[in-house]
């Protein structure tokens, strides 16, 4: 992260000392000193804070999630609009697999930092997914719309990246494909 130059030598100071600690404890005790501090401005706070969460999402987990909440909240909130509306839009019931959002694989297994998806696969195995990535707590985050033939060696057939702040784009994509291996719409 960027130290903005307006921000004062204390947090600056801060700022450095923060990648030398390593345990919950220490994080935590920042954090609540950040949080009280009457001597630092709300935008020192807000870079503290930001910094905080993402050096304690690094080392400490679990600790992260009871301070800051789940690491995929965002994507999953968004998820679950996106699927309540395409729902509504949809007959969804002929999905070959589970319905609503989901945990990714590469989530599960610790190589990508959020791994959140809708899916749709057809009668015919053709697969629509829309994902929200981030590959670790320090890259930006983004979506993907695919296009894949399960069960073929070449199966895919569209894979396309929106950024975050592109959501409405993403949807609009997903929608489109999804329109063209759903059997059947509500409307």
């Amino acid at each position: 992260m960027e130290t903005p130059p307006t921000l004062s030598k204390l947090v600056k100071d801060a700022l450095e000392r923060l990648a030398g600690l390593k345990t919950p404890k220490q994080l935590q005790t920042l954090y609540h000193n950040v949080s009280r501090s009457k001597t630092i401005t709300d935008i020192e706070r807000e870079t503290l804070v930001e910094s905080l969460e993402l050096r304690m999402r690094e080392v400490a987990p679990a600790a992260a999630t009871r301070l800051f909440g789940p690491k995929d909240s965002e994507a999953q909130q968004f998820l679950h609009r996106t699927y309540k509306a395409l729902a509504d839009e949809f007959d969804l019931s002929a999905n070959r697999v589970r319905n609503g959002v989901k945990i990714g694989g590469d989530m599960i297994k610790g190589e990508k930092f959020v791994d959140v998806y809708l899916s749709y696969k057809s009668v015919g195995n053709v697969n629509v997914g829309l994902a929200w990535l981030q590959d670790s707590a320090n890259s930006d985050r983004y979506l993907i719309v695919s296009v894949r033939q399960v069960g073929s060696t070449d199966s895919i057939r569209k894979w396309e990246r929106f950024e975050v702040g592109q959501e409405h784009a993403a949807v609009d994509n997903y929608r489109s494909e999804l329109s063209k291996v759903c059997d059947s719409f509500l409307k």
